[in-house]
This record gives C-alpha cells, sequence and structure tokens, in this order.
C-alpha cells in the first residue's frame, strides 16, 4: 500500500511550532500541489503506475518526491519543476511486495523561472512539512480505493 499526497514545504525560515503563522503556513502548503490519485494499489510484484502533480499556483516550485521505502519504490522524476498552472506525470515502479503501508512525500519549495536545477533548491532551504498520507495497496480488493 502506498499513501499520497504527503505534501511538505521547504522555507528559509520555519514559524514557531503552534503559532498563528504556522497554521496559516500549513493552509497554504496544503494548496500548493494537487496529487492524482490519491491511492495506488498494486496488482503484481513489479508494476510501473502514474501519477500527476499539479501546481495550482500562479508561482513556479520546485518538487522533491520522497519515499518511505526505496528498496521496493522508484519515481521518476524525483526532482522537477512545476510551473504555474501546470502538470508533470510522474512513473511509480514497485519492485518487490510489501506488507506494510508505505508512503510518498512530495516536498515543495518556490523558484523562479531563472533557476535550472531544482535539485540544488532543495540543498539551500530548511524544511517546513505537512504530512498527508497517499496509501499503497497489495491488491486491489480493497474498499473505497481510487484506481488509475
Amino acid at each position: 500500500m502506498l499513501n499520497l499526497p504527503e505534501v511538505c514545504h521547504k522555507t528559509s525560515k520555519p514559524a514557531e511550532e503552534g503559532s498563528e503563522s504556522t497554521k496559516q503556513n500549513e493552509q497554504n502548503i496544503k494548496s500548493q500541489l494537487v496529487v492524482e490519485p490519491s491511492k495506488l494499489a498494486w496488482k503484481s510484484v513489479i508494476e510501473v503506475q502514474q501519477i500527476q502533480i499539479t501546481n495550482p499556483t500562479k508561482d513556479r516550485i520546485a518538487v522533491k518526491i520522497k519515499c518511505s521505502n526505496n528498496k521496493i519504490y522508484r519515481v521518476d522524476p524525483v526532482y522537477s519543476f512545476v510551473d504555474p498552472g501546470s502538470s508533470l506525470p510522474l512513473s511509480i515502479t514497485r519492485y518487490i511486495s510489501s506488507n506494510k503501508t508505505d508512503k510518498l512525500v512530495f516536498v515543495t519549495t518556490p523558484a523562479n523561472m531563472e533557476d535550472k536545477d531544482p535539485k540544488l533548491l532543495f540543498e539551500q532551504t530548511r524544511l517546513a512539512s505537512i504530512r498527508q498520507p497517499l496509501p499503497f495497496f497489495d491488491d486491489y480488493d480493497v474498499e473505497d480505493l481510487f484506481m488509475i
């Protein structure tokens, strides 16, 4: 099972925990990236599935995708830019079976049109995160499962 979307946002200066600005930041972060579908299920041991991330904002963002189990899952691309109002398809490959819930984390940070390498942006900022799980399921016989 793979949980989507866990969305995080990198900032240069995280706000203090529990403060009003932190709560406002959490609402802003949640609206910075749309991930579809919100759940993935796997029929076979080696399988590739597609998801799409959309930037609903008016600003360009860089995205980094992290996975809870890199021995089982591969994401392509790991780093990318998503322009305002645009979408980006991602491939997720599962190589071996897992009988636990895994998750993907989508980390975002602001990007300028002049930026060329999204990986560099993540090396220059600190992380303030909001976590929302995206389930990976081992079969398709799960209630309330949204299928690709």
